[in-house]
């Protein structure tokens, strides 16, 4: 009987232990699953309205060139996104950037415009990678902060490779070094590590980093409130003309008087179109003889009128020889 019972007893140890088994050959892995959903779920960032996750940061596609309509859909060089279509105009950010209020931002780093246009971080949060994160002294992976902000130092212009570290006009900041050098094409100049129109663009008018009032924009380097038209690709003021990629008004340019390239000659200027003598004045008067003109009070070959000439040593004085 004793004997019957040790085996009894050891036949249920086994049917137990074999239970178990079975219970942590399903369970175990489904808690390494739950455990892996969670980890994956959790490093997904959550975007506000209007933003997507592209490359794991949040981006407004609305608004960024290097994601404008979907992710990684990057706006041509000159271009800027609104409405999440890439469109051409004097108002061009460099890649990364968004046009903020007629000023570029960087949505990734900028405090005042995290992530969109207007957003602020709090005081207690910096901007990393276009979302507000409260502020421990560090940032984001691949991230370091500088002067309160996130920045990337393998790409960031202003801090290349460390903290303060500037490029040279021109430069690229690529792996954390200043290297290369930018070339532009006609009518361009470069403006950090952007080539820019500085004869349209409202955010470099006339020279790098001026950037016009809302409402206006940059016409041949100047901020202006006139209509524009545009003619092969350069954008001129109402009454210019655009000669050569140059805005010229052929009402009173002497070297484009009346139609481009018809240059006046050194004696006449131009006037409502056409080659004539310069206006008189109380003191000079002019008048064409000859084919040229010439100040009939003070010419000695022409005094008073064409053709009559003072004799020698006589002089002509207000029209008169003396």
């Amino acid at each position: 009987m004793r004997l019957r019972a040790v085996f009894i007893t050891g036949a249920y140890l086994r049917h137990v232990l074999f239970f178990l088994a079975a219970i942590a050959a399903i369970s175990i892995p489904l808690l390494f699953n739950a455990c892996g959903n969670e980890t994956k779920k959790s490093s997904t960032p959550k975007c506000a309205a209007g933003e997507s996750v592209c490359n794991g940061a949040c981006r407004n596609t609305q608004l960024d060139v290097s994601h404008c309509g979907a992710c990684g859909k990057t706006c041509a060089s000159g271009q800027f996104c609104a409405n999440g279509t890439c469109q051409n105009g004097g108002q061009s950010c460099g890649t990364g950037e968004a046009n903020c209020g007629g000023e570029c931002k960087n949505l990734e780093s900028d405090g005042a415009n995290c992530g969109v246009c207007g957003r602020a971080c709090p005081a207690s949060e910096q901007c990393s990678r276009g979302s507000c994160q409260r502020y421990s002294g560090g940032c984001a992976e691949g991230y370091k902060s500088c002067r309160g902000q996130c920045v990337n130092l393998a790409a960031d212009f202003n801090n290349c490779g460390a903290c303060g570290v500037v490029c040279m006009w021109g430069q690229l900041c690529a792996g954390g070094a200043c290297m290369g050098k930018i070339t532009c094409g006609k009518n361009a100049t470069i403006c950090g590590q952007t080539c820019k129109d500085l004869n349209t663009d409202a955010n470099n008018c006339g020279k790098c980093g001026k950037v016009c009032p809302t409402g206006q924009t940059c016409v041949n380097g100047v901020c202006s409130t006139a209509t524009t038209t545009t003619t092969g690709g350069t954008t001129c003021a109402t009454g210019q003309t655009s000669c050569s990629g140059t805005c010229k008004n052929l009402q009173t340019d002497s070297a484009n008087c009346g139609a481009c390239g018809n240059a006046c000659a050194a004696d006449k200027v131009c006037s409502s179109g056409a080659c004539a003598c310069p206006p008189s004045t109380g003191v000079k008067v002019y008048m064409t003889c000859a084919g040229v003109c010439v100040d009939i009070k003070s010419s000695s070959s022409n005094c008073g009128a064409c053709g009559t000439k003072c004799v020698f040593p006589a002089t002509c004085v207000a029209g008169t020889c003396i």
